[in-house]
């Protein structure tokens, strides 16, 4: 996940999660964000860390009155994430979102422990009464862990981006993954449910 340069986190076997202001954040920029993952090449999120944390989008939507933005970012590192970690991690995040009034929530992930982790900390958010989605890239995986609401996301790299398209098509396909995500929150389901970007 995509963090202040100004914060260093493991880029594998976290134990710990950190909570950062979006206060006055419009955009998550390449000076003033990085991915820290370990096995993946980071160079088109850390061009446009939207791409793995849409902030841009959300953020848009949020001035149209669509939705409303949470006023912090939760991130921890999933690469090599132990589930019993996850676990503890989601359960700890669950509590704040709980007692802030959040009403949903959007889980981004990478790769293969990382969309393990991410789909274990949406568990946890569900079992505490917000309802979540995961964007991946890799479904069948997230189905596996048997989280509830899952969106197909573009690729391990950049699940909320394409960096192949020009910017504004860009930044098109990344709201109409946010758009997906929302309406995912909306359905109620039973069991691992795949929505589709349109």
């Amino acid at each position: 996940m995509g963090l202040p340069r100004s914060v260093r986190i493991p880029s594998g076997w976290a134990k710990q999660w950190f909570k950062y202001s979006l206060a006055d954040v419009d955009d998550l920029l390449e000076t003033s964000f990085e991915s820290v993952h370990g096995s993946i090449d980071t160079t088109a999120v850390n061009a446009d860390p939207d791409r793995q944390v849409p902030v841009d989008v959300v953020r848009m939507m949020a001035n149209e009155n669509l939705v409303e933005l949470q006023e912090f970012l939760y991130s921890t590192t999933g690469n090599m994430g132990s589930l019993p970690e996850m676990r503890r991690t989601g359960a700890e995040i669950a509590r704040e979102l709980v007692n802030e009034g959040v009403q949903a929530v959007i889980v981004g992930s990478t790769r293969g422990t990382g969309t393990r982790s991410g789909s274990t900390l949406a568990k946890e958010i569900d079992r505490a009464g917000i309802p979540s989605v995961l964007v991946t890239a890799l479904v069948p995986l997230a189905e596996s862990v048997g989280v509830n609401r899952i969106v197909q996301g573009n690729a391990v790299t950049n699940p909320f981006g394409d960096p192949d398209l020009p910017f504004d098509e860009g930044v098109a396909y990344r709201r109409s993954v946010v758009e997906t995500a929302l309406e995912a929150v909306r359905q109620p389901v039973d069991g691992p449910t795949v929505f589709e970007v349109v």
